[in-house]
């Protein structure tokens, strides 16, 4: 069996191919992909294996299997790639690319598609199995997939001056229902393979939204816009509500990153409107935000305005429809707002 330069493992689907063009190998590996590699820098990840760190190939590797359709067609070159300059993703983007894997290859939602955990690493970007293990645990008590360890089978894996066998373990896995709303989010979502929002615009149909949906309060509110943020999260969406990102915000230009969820990266902005909610500095900051996009997408559907008692919005027309409080519950609502969700999915 062929050995890949790139993530070191002997597989039986693994092909080093002798390219006639300055020395080069083209590499065809189950885990990271169809690549090229000069015979210099295939000696240096081979020969000379301790001066690459074991994140430096999984970098490499993340890259390439998010390189495999290149332009014009041509195999990824990894021969004039600064590894320094990439990183691997964080939880939330492994967690995309995973539910996006699932989805891509699973017909119904209660199908399954199994795989060797080793060879997921490059699928979602992480660094080892470890990695594969910790999201896949992290997914299912988040209800959104459903993960069996089926069985186990022999490798062989490179380590210091020889070869090892080695277990690797086969899961097979499918989509819970939440999960499957959030595989319909990902397809929906233009240049998301590596998380790019850099060539669609917040109006654009297909334009992927950081959050479904963005929820501001005055404090007085807190206990509606929370039953609220937890009805709407537990069906799959992702709700922007401050105490669920506590960590994310801890440290953050507070001005600017608020301008930034209200103004640009949620699908819907749902406002409790009270007279506290009109008296208070950041929640007329978060409104400004939202309205300021409002206005730029006119005859597009925002802000949904929920009123608590009988104050109005600043700068909000008349003719847009209000939910009275005092006419529905929250969890009537959640059913509403989920019905317009499903829609604009």
């Amino acid at each position: 069996m062929e050995i890949c330069p790139v993530c070191l493992i002997r597989h039986k689907e693994v092909t080093v191919i002798p390219y006639d063009y300055r020395n080069y190998y083209i590499i065809n590996c189950p885990r990271c992909g169809k690549y090229r590699i000069s015979g210099s820098k295939y000696d240096l990840f081979t020969k000379d294996s301790e001066n690459i760190s074991e994140l430096d190939r999984a970098k490499y590797s993340y890259l390439i299997k998010q390189n495999q359709k290149t332009e014009n067609n041509e195999v990824f070159n990894i021969n004039n790639i600064n590894i320094d300059e990439y990183k691997l993703p964080g939880i939330e983007e492994q967690s995309d690319n995973l539910i996006r894997w699932i989805g891509k290859n699973i017909d119904t939602l209660d199908g399954h598609k199994q795989i060797e955990s080793l060879l997921l690493t490059s699928e979602i970007g992480a660094k080892n199995i470890n990695g594969v293990n910790y999201l896949v645990k992290f997914l299912q008590e988040n209800n959104e997939i459903d993960s069996i360890d089926i069985t186990q089978q022999l490798s062989i894996n490179e380590k210091d001056d020889g070869f090892i066998l080695s277990k690797t373990d086969i899961l097979s896995l499918g989509l819970k229902p939440k999960g499957w709303v959030r595989f319909e989010k990902l397809k929906k979502c233009r240049s998301m393979e590596m998380k790019s929002f850099k060539n669609a615009k917040p109006n654009d149909e297909d334009y992927c939204y950081e959050y479904d949906v963005a929820i501001s309060f005055a404090g007085t509110e807190r206990e509606y816009a929370e039953q609220l943020a937890t009805l709407i999260e537990d069906k799959g969406y992702k709700v922007f509500y401050d105490k669920f990102f506590e960590g994310k915000l801890w440290g953050e230009d507070l001005i600017e990153y608020f301008h930034e969820i209200y103004g640009k990266n949620s699908r819907y902005c749902v406002i409790f409107v009270s007279e506290e909610y009109n008296k208070r500095m950041w929640t007329n900051h978060e409104r400004k935000s939202a309205q300021e996009r409002a206005l730029k997408e006119r005859g597009k559907t925002y802000i949904l305005p929920i009123k608590v008692d009988d104050s109005e919005l600043p700068g909000m027309p008349s003719t847009i429809k209000y939910l009275l409080l005092s006419d529905h519950s929250i969890e009537d609502i959640a059913i509403i707002l989920l019905e317009k969700l499903k829609t604009s999915i």
